[in-house]
């Protein structure tokens, strides 16, 4: 499933921008796990990991490496509204397995889109946390209210399903 994305364009994929702006929003979710560290680190950046969290309407177009890790890109198709195609483009920005890896947005509904995944070892299990930093082209207000309660519903449907498919707790 190797593919050259780089140069990847879709519909209000818009430009290529890395750089942080002076504002940005953020959200935080965090869930406890029953599986290891390393198992969850692992299913986080595999093609069926990401699928099997991601909400039905966002899904996988195909990655630059077969594995993926740091210096890796990957692109998903969305739909905005149930109505609009929206191409999304990441890049693994930073890898420290077990630990924590960064994807940040190469192309995208952002001007800035910045997510961490964290995994720290919690008794036998693992308590997984998403961080992530943004800024939409709609401004302050609007990131504040309707793009984090869209962001907050994608990230509890994220960790609930991987509760499902990891196991809850982590005692």
């Amino acid at each position: 499933m190797s593919v050259d994305i780089h140069q990847e364009r879709g519909l209000l994929s818009g430009r290529r921008v890395t750089q942080r702006p002076p504002r940005t929003q953020s959200v935080r979710h965090e869930v406890l796990l029953a599986a290891p560290p390393e198992k969850v680190f692992d299913f986080c950046l595999t093609p069926e990991g990401y699928s099997a969290i991601m909400p039905t309407r966002i899904t996988m177009k195909g990655q630059t490496d077969e594995e993926i890790g740091q210096g890796s890109s990957v692109a998903w198709n969305f739909w905005l509204m149930n109505v609009i195609p929206v191409r999304w483009v990441a890049h693994i920005a930073e890898h420290d397995r077990p630990r924590q890896f960064v994807d940040l947005q190469l192309r995208g509904l952002f001007t800035y889109f910045r997510h961490t995944h964290s995994c720290e070892p919690h008794g036998t299990g693992t308590l997984y946390r998403d961080e992530v930093e943004f800024a939409s082209r709609m401004g302050a207000f609007v990131d504040r209210t309707a793009v984090r309660a869209e962001l907050n519903r994608n990230f509890r449907h994220r960790q609930r399903r991987m509760r499902e498919i990891l196991g809850a707790g982590g005692a």
